[in-house]
């Protein structure tokens, strides 16, 4: 049964195989093979740290009150154009 593992070299994912566990294939040197569940979503790039995949990606997230100013000026930019909120309705900019 084909499984899904990560290469793992110094602490970093390299990539990730799909794998039998018999065909012949030779893990580069100085990496290790991590096998993955059905659930994870890992790719090249991630770190393995403490037996836990992480991404290193910065996680764009906003807080509630740049989230209420964003909705505000869209609601105002919105009634200066003239949008009434119907949703048939073409505002021209």
């Amino acid at each position: 049964m084909t499984k899904r593992f990560a290469v793992v070299k110094s602490g970093t994912v390299e990539n990730v195989i799909l794998w039998d566990g018999e065909t012949p294939w030779t893990l580069p040197e100085g990496a290790e093979l991590v096998e993955l569940n059905d659930s994870a979503a890992v790719s090249p790039g991630f770190l393995y740290q403490t037996g836990a995949f992480v991404d290193p990606r910065p996680q764009n997230t906003l807080s509630a009150q740049t989230i209420s100013a964003l909705e505000q000026k869209a609601n105002e930019t919105a009634q200066r154009l003239g949008f009434n909120g119907d949703p048939g309705q073409t505002v021209t900019i």
